[in-house]
C-alpha cells in the first residue's frame, strides 16, 4: 500500500509539476514557468487530507487562474469554496443587545446629508489615468474593443520603454519588470522584439 501523500513530502513538489505541464499542454500554452517561492511553501506545509487527488485539482486550478505561460504561478487555493466572511465558529451572547434611543430633539439637531452637486458627481465618476490623474472625456474607452489586443500593445509598450530605460540590456530590463531573464525572452520572443532587446556581448 502506497503510504498517503503527508507521509511523502519528498513527492509533493514532483507530482505538482507534472500535474501543471499536463494541464498548461491542456491549455495549450507554450510552457510553464514553475511555482513561486511562497506556492512552493503552500504546497509543502498542507497536510493534503484528499492525497494525490486533491493535489491534482489544486494544482491544475491554479495553473488555469494563472493564465500566463510566462509568469510562475503564485496562488494557491487550497479550498476553493474558503471565505473570509464564513464565521469560524458561533459567537453566543449573554446578554441581550440594548440599541440606545434616541429623542425627537437629536432628530430634529441631527445635521442635515450631504447635498451632491453635478461637479461633485462628475468629479467622482472621472476616469483616472494610471499616474492617478484625471483623464479628460475624449481620452475615455469606448465599447466593443478587442482587450487582448489592447493588453498586448500594453505590455508591447511597457516593455519597450523598459529595454530603452535599460539601455537595451535584458538582464536589466527583466529586473526592471520583476521577470527572470528567461521569462523576459519569452516576452521578446511573443511579440517578435528580440531585435530590439538584442544585448551587446562584447
Amino acid at each position: 500500500t502506497i503510504p498517503p501523500l503527508r507521509e511523502r513530502p519528498e513527492d509533493i513538489m514532483i507530482l505538482a509539476e507534472q500535474f501543471a505541464i499536463n494541464m498548461a499542454r491542456e491549455l495549450e500554452m507554450e510552457l510553464f514557468s514553475g511555482f513561486s517561492s511562497k506556492a512552493q511553501d503552500t504546497l509543502m506545509q498542507y497536510a493534503w487530507p484528499g492525497n494525490v487527488r486533491e493535489l491534482k485539482n489544486v494544482v491544475e486550478r491554479a495553473v488555469y487562474r494563472n493564465n500566463n505561460p510566462h509568469v510562475p504561478v503564485h496562488q494557491i487555493v487550497l479550498d476553493p469554496f474558503e471565505s473570509v466572511f464564513r464565521p469560524q465558529q458561533r459567537i453566543k451572547v449573554s446578554a441581550p443587545l440594548v440599541l440606545p434611543t434616541v429623542t425627537e430633539n437629536q432628530v430634529k439637531e441631527a445635521p442635515p446629508p450631504a447635498q451632491f452637486t453635478h461637479s461633485t458627481v462628475n468629479t467622482v465618476h472621472q476616469p483616472l489615468t494610471l499616474s492617478g490623474q484625471p483623464t479628460d472625456n475624449s481620452d475615455s474607452i469606448t465599447f466593443p474593443l478587442d482587450l487582448k489586443a489592447r493588453s498586448q500593445a500594453f505590455e508591447i509598450n511597457i516593455i519597450k520603454q523598459a529595454l530603452k530605460d535599460s539601455q537595451y540590456n535584458q538582464k536589466k530590463t527583466a529586473e526592471k519588470l520583476s521577470l527572470t531573464y528567461h521569462q523576459l525572452r519569452g516576452y521578446l520572443k511573443k511579440y517578435s522584439l528580440l531585435d530590439e532587446g538584442q544585448e551587446s556581448h562584447s
